[in-house]
């Protein structure tokens, strides 16, 4: 074979690689262009509300650290960008040693999975403010929380053998990224799909309640539905991670593209949940569902029945008076 068919060869892959690499950015920086809003939004909230406790400041130091990763890893995937255009247009660099030229993005890229973790926490922690008090719901969460003590280390050791391939480039490490990754995501789908369904589960049961009682939708509820349905879609762009991550390309698979995309998803989620939070607070702030002392549902208005008022906090439900207020600032 000549070495004008195998330049030739190397442009056609280099040219279905830039395309593949230019849709990846233009994706990314879209739904980054929608994180930073929301991040100056959400800044500009919690600010005004003030961050007067220690569950408030950790929650937005939180945020702020998942913007910090998704923001640099936007920059990484950018600067690499440039870099591929050089590589394969100006500068021209066999493809077996490009590996080594972009290790520092595939460490950036491993080590913004935290983002994943710190994701799946807040929605496991919300479920756990929801439902927790509720002995039946109790023992459900742990599942959950299990799981999120999974992704946890999985994601953590995907880091770590990432930067073991980093400093070791001879180690033939990717097979072990690819499964501790796959792993770490199928982990956080599980740990939401659970979680979700749990706080789903808690909302039927509100809205039934106020249906049996007739009892008008309050605004606690209808926060819950927006709840479950943005954690609905999250849990589906999750799976589309996951089955995309088996479509092959001419050059990588679907899931190369998506992927840096569902990163910025896995950032807008939780200031979405806390905004939904603050919104239903500035709306009554409280979510009620009429129940018997068996815990059964019903619509009868009796001296032996109870309103369970659910308060979006961090802890601590209401009595009866809607006016009541505990639980601390979120």
């Amino acid at each position: 074979m000549s070495s004008e068919s195998v330049d030739l060869s190397q442009l056609r892959r280099d040219a279905r690689g830039q395309i593949r690499d230019t849709v990846t950015l233009v994706l990314q920086t879209l739904f980054y262009g929608i994180y930073v809003l929301l991040m100056v939004f959400f800044t500009y909230k919690r600010l005004k509300k003030g961050l007067n406790s220690s569950t408030s400041r950790l929650v937005f130091s939180m945020i702020l650290s998942m913007f910090t990763l998704s923001t640099v890893s936007w920059a990484s995937n950018f600067a690499n960008f440039i870099q591929k255009i050089v590589i394969r247009y100006v500068r021209r660099v066999p493809d077996a040693e490009r590996g080594r030229i972009f290790a520092f993005n595939t460490l950036i890229n491993a080590i913004v999975l935290v983002n994943y973790f710190l994701t799946d926490g807040v929605v496991v922690w919300r479920a756990w403010v929801l439902c927790g008090q509720d002995v039946g719901y109790r023992w459900l969460l742990w599942i959950p929380i299990s799981l999120l003590t999974c992704t946890t280390l999985s994601v953590l050791t995907t880091i770590v053998i990432r930067i073991v391939a980093c400093m070791h480039p001879s180690l033939a490490l990717e097979r072990d990224i690819n499964y501790s990754q796959s792993t770490a995501l199928v982990l956080s789908l599980l740990t939401n799909i659970l979680a979700t369904s749990i706080i789903g589960l808690k909302a039927w049961k509100h809205r039934q309640g106020l249906k049996v009682a007739h009892i008008k939708i309050s605004w606690g509820v209808k926060v819950l539905i927006l709840l479950v349905e943005s954690g609905l879609l999250y849990c589906i762009s999750g799976i589309v991670v996951l089955i995309f991550g088996v479509v092959r390309l001419p050059v990588g698979t679907l899931g190369d593209v998506y992927m840096p995309v569902n990163v910025q998803i896995a950032g807008i989620y939780p200031i979405v949940v806390l905004l939904l939070v603050d919104y239903q607070d500035n709306h009554g702030g409280t979510v009620y569902m009429f129940e018997n002392t068996q815990g059964e549902v019903t619509g009868v208005r009796q001296s032996r029945s109870r309103f369970e008022s659910l308060r979006f906090a961090s802890r601590g439900t209401t009595t009866v008076d809607s006016d009541v207020q505990s639980g601390s600032e979120v």
